[in-house]
């Protein structure tokens, strides 16, 4: 629960920015109906913050990283009642067509606080709008909302859905069924079956993905539907695997500028992807962000914000790839659309010239959460929030790296496995001045080539600091226990926005 400074017209406070103007929003306006299911994460302190604020007219979300799946509480941030540690339920629903925002009442299941993998547990009821099938699953219920949305869509009116389940991610929790399914993988897994956790919620997902996809076909709609489907980051290998994932072969995972973190996985589907780009693969540069514009152009909407230019904040960082999915780029031998990509992590020590100082960064909150690896910002000297470089050139895929970079491991096929330790040695390349990879012909990050290529690894830490001037950091706002517990008090138990006195 963080506090807002109402001075401050940028409001960075660990979420969007409340004068960036949202992609839901922009799809609004082009007369799309809008709905988004799962997790939020983007900003939550002020109505302006929550999926209705942001041009969600129908959402049933959770504010934090992550919550419990059965019980959809939050032990991170339980509020200190006396000497009592009460859990926030984290569950918050924007009803169609204009209807109330609020906590998800009788939405959440009866139980409170951490629940086992499997299973429904007993003391986990759910509640009179629950899903009832798997016991007040989280993922079932935020999947139920999605196929319900498309059932009871107006198919004369466009449609913008947004599903970001809560699988896979910690804790790993899904029906027992889903478990046994995976009960081969115990011979090698880890003591807490991390591996098999995680296959049993992709299955799970996978599962969902199909009844969605059901539903579009049953209403007619697959013909003309663009299906997007893709990771925000790679898996988590750090703290022994404790998330279940695995980048094999790519370096490093998520939290890092090694392929492991930042290459993932997508496809794109769907009748309105034309038959010449149904099944050909895309070796270029397409970032996530990228969506922003091109689902503008499709739909015929300008991509700039002027809300955030009025309150002095960056441009729009997207680039309009709609000539790939149409298939212009293949037909036409159209140039990329995106040529570059720069990377970025939390702020850290950097030679790069002209960047701020480390104190700048001081505002921002260092505490540590689940499966976060941040720490603060040195005292003195530069630092950015910059790391790295990507730059396609021909048939090369040119890739810098600046400064140290940890996790630098590769795991190996069966990660994490029952001799994976508990904390794996860190593994640190200190790049320095920068470390260079041609990722098309060494997409694994082995063959550092930047004593043999100083002048790429020149003209590329040029472009990351001519890029310097417009990077942007967002500052997050404290933690207020008082805020947690006016929130209990407002919203009955339930995780919610609170505006500053």
């Amino acid at each position: 629960m963080s506090t807002v400074n109402r001075s401050d017209s940028q409001s960075g406070f660990a979420g969007i920015p409340r004068n960036m103007t949202g992609l839901a929003a922009k799809l609004a306006s082009a007369g799309y109906a809008t709905a988004m299911f799962g997790k939020w994460d983007i900003g939550g302190a002020i109505e302006a913050q929550t999926p209705r604020g942001r041009g969600y007219q129908r959402a049933l979300s959770y504010f934090h990283h992550l919550n419990d799946e059965w019980s959809t509480t939050v032990w991170q941030r339980a509020c200190q009642t006396g000497n009592t540690s009460v859990p926030i339920v984290d569950l918050w629903l924007a009803q169609p067509d204009g209807g109330a925002e609020g906590p998800a009442h009788g939405w959440n299941s009866t139980c409170s606080g951490d629940q086992p993998k499997g299973g429904a547990p007993a003391s986990c009821r759910p509640g009179p709008h629950g899903d009832a099938v798997w016991g007040g699953y989280e993922d079932a219920l935020l999947a139920q909302q999605a196929v319900a949305t498309v059932e009871s869509h107006d198919t004369t009116r466009p449609l913008f859905l947004f599903w970001a389940p809560h699988a896979v991610h910690t804790p790993l929790q899904v029906p027992q069924l889903y478990v046994d399914r995976f009960a081969f993988v115990n011979a090698t897994d880890k003591p807490a079956h991390q591996r098999q956790l995680y296959a049993a919620t992709v299955a799970f997902i996978d599962d969902a993905f199909a009844n969605l996809t059901k539903a579009y076909e049953r209403r007619g709609m697959y013909s003309s539907l663009l299906v997007v489907v893709s990771a925000d980051n790679g898996g988590p290998v750090y703290y022994g695997g404790v998330g279940g994932a695995n980048n094999h072969p790519l370096r490093g995972g998520k939290m890092t500028s090694w392929e492991g973190g930042v290459r993932v996985n997508s496809f794109v589907s769907g009748g309105f992807l034309p038959e010449p780009v149904r099944g050909t693969r895309y070796s270029g540069l397409f970032a996530l962000w990228d969506w922003y514009a091109t689902l503008c152009s499709l739909a015929g909407v300008d991509p700039t914000d002027a809300a955030a230019a009025a309150a002095g904040l960056p441009p729009v960082d997207s680039i309009d790839q709609s000539a790939l999915l149409l298939g212009l780029e293949l037909s036409q031998g159209r140039a990329p659309a995106r040529m570059e990509l720069a990377l970025s992590t939390e702020p850290r020590a950097t030679n790069l010239s002209g960047a701020p100082l480390c104190t700048s960064f001081a505002a921002v909150d260092s505490r540590r959460v689940e499966g976060d690896r941040y720490t603060a910002p040195p005292p003195s000297g530069t630092c950015s929030t910059l790391d790295g470089l990507i730059q396609a050139d021909g048939d090369h895929l040119w890739k810098l790296l600046i400064g140290d970079h940890d996790m630098a491991y590769v795991t190996g096929p069966y990660f994490p496995n029952a001799s994976t330790p508990a904390a794996i040695p860190a593994e640190v390349v200190h790049c320095g001045g920068g470390c260079l990879f041609d990722l098309a012909a060494d997409p694994l990050e082995a063959n550092d080539l930047a004593a043999t290529m100083p002048q790429r690894v020149a003209s590329m830490r040029a472009r990351l600091e001519a890029l310097l001037p417009t990077a942007f950091n967002p500052r997050r706002g404290k933690e207020d226990a008082a805020a947690c517990d006016a929130a209990l008090q407002r919203y009955g138990g339930f995780w919610g926005p609170f505006l500053e006195a």
